[in-house]
């Protein structure tokens, strides 16, 4: 039998001291004890090597070594609680507690008060977690003792880490060693160094396969806690993350951990990360941007390393580098998607292995595969393959939404080339599109990215705005940071809702919806892609936003002639159409193209169900009922209309 479970099984035997066959008040024979006892001790014996690792690890001596054991043995073993109520003398307290312990260790058969100190936050078994004491106010003998669940789930030979939202495996699949630098490879070797990284930059792939390639080194797992997880203050969450991930064999990356910066304990967090990476770590990985840590411990190196991606120049010469392509595609490349060479190179080897034609659709969808879909978690994906010759809109309108794809295609040798990057910091092309529902705003923008050649994601305010302080600010902060380097236009629709006016402080509310719209200022500045926010009331957007918009572009009501023109584009060539159909005089009804689109619609299935070609009389029916939507009356002769309809009807 292990010698680890024989002395405990020795030391309970010595101190039970029972006579007689049966037993009062517990009505149970010595023999009924003894073989409890024996059953716990046999049952579980192949523990006995993690608990010999355990006070390896943590330098524990024999007593400590019996003090795991007994409670673990405790927790494991059915009826084992009739052990220790014999112990305590008391029916009622049928568990360990340090009284339990002092009596079980002492050498004389009586309360050793010796043992009182290996409870205490100096010695190792709470030192570094392994047991737990109940804080209940009770006298220090009766205090319950209980091993850690970490400590508990380890012997079981259970995953000690339970994985969330907010912590989770990493993804990478395989490590890439040739991103280790031969300096840190160095190190890395020596056996005496343990490693804090600080991974600065924007290339967050490249980082987390860093951390990862480093972590596999050692035949270690990557697990990777996103800021969510700080948001519980209760700091004791901090300890058990890094002792499960001790026990299951893990290196730490926090992921955008300076985005925690901001919080009410931020130093409370500090100081428990520092406690713990001193007891329980190898290496530990954060990811920031541009925070610099200053994390000094004891036997630790604190390595600082930087992530950037490649210029917008500088990834137009690696494209020609490994494909020969078009120039212009290459520059649309270089500027839609934020790679950094062995990205490049991967798309690159992906063409030549199935032997596709090379075209910039194909390149676009190999980039996009770099970057994952999380952005699907506020926003939706709008796919569409409307352009220009499709939507009717004043000259001067159209004129300025083409500006739009003309900047974005020509940045690099206006702000690199022509080094106007040194009169203008702001890179962002930002547009604000105002005017009615149905005028054409979101047609619009779905154009410009289809023109481009890029994918647009429409922001959902409901997923977006948030009742508490501060977390509109930081879910708007983690969609600007995953849309950054995946080559996609942002479409804030209802963009008052998100970016009104400041108001006038009355409260805690009214001063963080300020705090939010001075960081949402700086964060569209910043911002290194296109941004279009869309609005029915322009005078609802706050002035300072006004100015940081590179494009301010009105939607008008059609006139009677745009609304002609509408009216031939809603009806496709294969719709038959009745030769009574006179657009002309249909044209005269004021509506807006969205309303136009949405009667011709309703027409289409009263012609249908009725079995004719579509006739002036559905399309006037059409026209009732999209009227009726706003609570209006249509009549045909009297010429009633929905271009004065206030905005909230609309």
């Amino acid at each position: 039998m292990d010698n680890i479970f024989r002395s405990v099984e020795h030391l309970i035997y010595d101190k039970l001291n029972l006579g007689g066959e049966e037993l009062t008040p517990f009505n149970i024979s010595r023999e009924k004890i003894e073989s409890l006892v024996s059953y716990g001790i046999s049952s579980k014996s192949h523990v006995s090597q993690k608990i010999e690792y355990i006070s390896y690890l943590f330098n524990l001596d024999d007593n400590e070594k019996s003090i795991v054991t007994a409670l673990f043995l405790f927790e494991v073993i059915p009826n084992y609680d009739k052990v220790f109520a014999f112990l305590n003398g008391d029916i009622n307290r049928n568990y360990p507690t340090i009284g339990t312990f002092s009596y079980l260790l002492s050498n004389n058969g009586r309360y050793d008060l010796s043992i009182y100190s290996y409870f205490s936050e100096e010695k190792p078994l709470l030192k570094f977690g392994i047991i737990n004491i109940d804080e209940e106010e009770v006298p220090l003998a009766q205090k319950s003792v209980k091993i850690d669940k970490v400590i508990k789930r380890y012997l079981l030979n259970q995953r000690c880490l339970e994985l969330k939202n907010s912590v989770s495996s990493s993804t990478i699949g395989t490590p890439n060693y040739e991103i280790i630098d031969k300096d840190t490879l160095k190190m890395l070797n020596n056996p005496d160094i343990r490693f804090i990284f600080n991974l600065t930059g924007k290339n967050k792939a490249k980082k987390e396969t860093f951390s990862f390639s480093v972590a596999s080194m050692k035949d270690l797992e990557l697990i990777v806690v996103k800021p969510e997880f700080f948001k519980n203050k209760n700091l004791t969450q901090i300890e058990e993350l890094f002792k499960s991930s001790f026990f299951d064999g893990c290196c730490l990356f926090f992921k955008e951990f300076e985005s925690i910066k901001d919080n009410d304990n931020y130093r409370d967090i500090l100081n428990a990360l520092k406690e713990n990476i001193q007891k329980f770590s190898w290496a530990v990985f954060f990811d920031t941007e541009d925070l610099i840590l200053n994390l000094q411990i004891d036997d630790f190196v604190l390595i600082k390393k930087d992530f950037k991606y490649p210029s917008t120049v500088k990834r137009a010469k690696i494209w020609k580098k490994y494909i020969n392509i078009p120039e212009e595609v290459i520059k649309t490349l270089s500027i839609s998607f934020k790679l950094d060479e062995e990205q490049i190179k991967a798309v690159c080897k992906q063409i030549n292995i199935t032997g596709s034609d090379i075209s910039s659709k194909k390149l676009f969808d190999l980039c996009k595969t770099h970057f994952g879909s999380e952005l699907g978690k506020y926003a939706d994906k709008i796919d569409t393959e409307f352009s220009f010759d499709d939507i009717v809109l004043p000259e001067e309108t159209i004129r300025k939404l083409k500006m739009i794809p003309l900047h974005y295609k020509h940045q690099i040798e206006v702000f690199d080339k022509w080094n106007l990057k040194q009169k203008i910091k702001n890179r962002s092309i930002t547009a604000l599109f105002t005017g009615k529902p149905g005028t054409g705003k979101s047609m619009a923008a779905s154009i410009v990215a289809n023109e481009i050649g890029l994918d647009m994601y429409r922001i959902d305010l409901s997923k977006v705005m948030s009742k508490y302080i501060g977390e509109t600010e930081k879910i708007l902060s983690e969609i600007f940071n995953l849309a950054e380097n995946a080559g996609c236009i942002l479409f804030f629709d209802e963009a008052d809702a998100v970016f009104g006016k400041r108001t006038e402080i009355k409260d805690a509310h009214d001063r963080f919806s300020n705090i939010e719209i001075s960081y949402l200022l700086q964060r569209i500045e910043n911002y290194d892609g296109i941004v279009i926010l869309a609005t029915n009331l322009k005078r609802n957007i706050d002035d300072a936003f006004m100015r940081r918009m590179r494009f301010i572009i009105d939607f008008p009501f059609p006139s009677r002639e745009l609304r002609f023109k509408i009216w031939q584009k809603s009806i496709p060539a294969e719709c038959p159409l009745s030769e009574d159909v006179d657009f002309r005089e249909i044209s005269n009804v004021k509506m807006t193209g969205g309303n136009i689109k949405n009667a011709v619609l309703y027409a289409a299935f009263l012609a249908k169900e009725r079995g004719v070609a579509l006739r002036e009389k559905e399309i006037y029916e059409g026209i009732k009922i999209e009227m009726q939507k706003y609570g209006k009356l249509f009549n045909k002769n009297t010429g009633e209309d929905i271009e004065d309809l206030d905005d909230e009807a609309l």
